[in-house]
């Protein structure tokens, strides 16, 4: 046991001492906060930003005064402002040409004509672009709508009904939602940012969970082929056996990605806090998250550090891993279908593969919906069942691979290795 706490201290010190192991570390915190930064100033980058010029030939008779009052009680606003250049008398011909040409240039960023019809049902508008400007996709809905409005205000005239009154009619009535507290009794409005924060919080869990067990197990994934391939593991075999070096390495990157996820944990509810977020995170999710990462990181651990114990590069070791991160990324993938229905049975077959269960029953669990009890201590039974299963196997591969070199052993080759004593 000495030994084991050895090489696990070892490992623990050599990682959080790398300086790509400090720069992930502090990678995930730097990416959330510039992405905070960017929504946070969004509104002031697109009020600040360069005016969308914009022409529109109309032929529609007494439409344009709408479009003039619509497009400046936009620019009134937080949104991007817009030079607008109105034209409805002239040649349409030589104008038409001559805003096409001026689009082609990039002199002009939009070019709208509005049919004499448009009032009616046959009438519609034609919008020119710039071929391969993405930029112009953000501009593009907001100049239809505006124009929408515009026409919407002249058919309200031509019909005798008042803009407003419509406005009024068709006015959405404001909800509040209210949560109720099954174990207090007790009531809580929530606030629309409170709704938005319900539903990420399952995900955030999941995500940390995927990124603890991932995120380590590539280390000592990379950390067996390195010492493998620079015979660096022969010396530690020769004052360690092959068991004793693999449990010292998972305590020691288990003990990393705890560590890890505590502070990333610690970092996402004090912003969340510092925004005025309230975040409802019950004890137990807790001690579900803790029991579920240990068990998966034990999992995975185990099958991975047997396949680097075969591999000599990580080329090698690319294929082999293959089918399990497809597994591991499906709950990643179907995450929305899990949340909206915890108890279906996608997310209940899920819930009972030893791979997919760690992410997969920490997302059901902090969805809020009700979990039977059997189905979690079901679901930790398996995997608890399989993490000795998967120890010993890998422990067996461990021990004959680590010291072969050359070709890649097969499949059979490996399952004789497990008959062997």
């Amino acid at each position: 046991m000495r030994k084991v706490l050895k090489i696990a201290c070892r490992e623990f010190l050599d990682t959080v001492q790398t300086k790509m192991f400090l720069l992930s570390f502090l990678m995930v915190p730097l990416i959330a906060g510039i992405i905070w930064y960017t929504s946070k100033n969004q509104g002031q980058a697109r009020k600040n930003a360069t005016a969308q010029k914009i022409a529109i030939t109309n032929l529609v008779e007494g439409l344009s005064p709408d479009i003039q009052s619509v497009f400046q009680k936009h620019n009134s606003g937080k949104a991007g402002r817009i030079e607008l250049t109105v034209t409805d008398s002239g040649d349409f011909q030589a104008i038409s040409e001559q805003e096409k040409d001026l689009v082609r240039k990039g002199k002009l960023d939009l070019y709208v004509v509005l049919d004499k019809d448009i009032a009616s049902e046959r009438g519609k508008m034609l919008i020119y672009t710039r071929q391969g400007r993405s930029a112009d996709m953000a501009i593009v809905p907001t100049v239809q709508n505006l124009i929408n409005q515009a026409v919407f205000n002249l058919r309200c005239r031509q019909n005798n009904v008042p803009p407003e009154l419509v406005q009024a009619i068709r006015r959405w009535v404001p909800s509040e939602q209210i949560s109720l507290d099954e174990a207090s009794g007790k009531e809580r409005r929530d606030k629309g940012d409170m709704l938005a924060t319900r539903y990420m919080v399952p995900f955030f869990f999941m995500l940390l969970m995927f990124m603890g067990i991932f995120s380590q197990n590539q280390h000592i994934l990379t950390s067996v082929i390195e010492e493998k391939s620079s015979r660096i593991i022969e010396v530690l075999l020769s004052a360690v056996s092959p068991f004793q070096l693999l449990a010292g390495k998972i305590v020691g990157m288990g003990g990393v990605g705890l560590m890890v996820m505590g502070i990333w944990a610690a970092t996402a509810v004090a912003a969340a806090r510092w925004q005025g977020l309230v975040l409802d995170i019950p004890p137990r999710m807790i001690v579900y998250f803790v029991l579920y990462y240990v068990l998966g990181f034990l999992l995975i651990t185990s099958i991975l550090a047997a396949i680097g114990s075969v591999c000599n590069t990580l080329k090698d070791a690319q294929s082999l891993i293959m089918p399990i991160m497809l597994l591991l990324i499906l709950p990643m993938v179907s995450w929305p279908n899990i949340l909206q229905d915890p108890n279906g049975a996608w997310s209940r077959v899920l819930s009972f593969v030893p791979l997919t269960a760690p992410m997969v029953m920490i997302l059901r669990l902090a969805s809020g919906q009700s979990i039977a009890v059997v189905e979690i201590l079901a679901s930790l039974a398996i995997l608890g069942a399989s993490v000795p299963a998967a120890i010993w196997a890998g422990g067996r591969i461990f021990r004959t691979g680590i010291l072969l070199y050359g070709k890649r052993p097969s499949l059979i080759e490996m399952v004789h290795w497990l008959r062997s004593r």
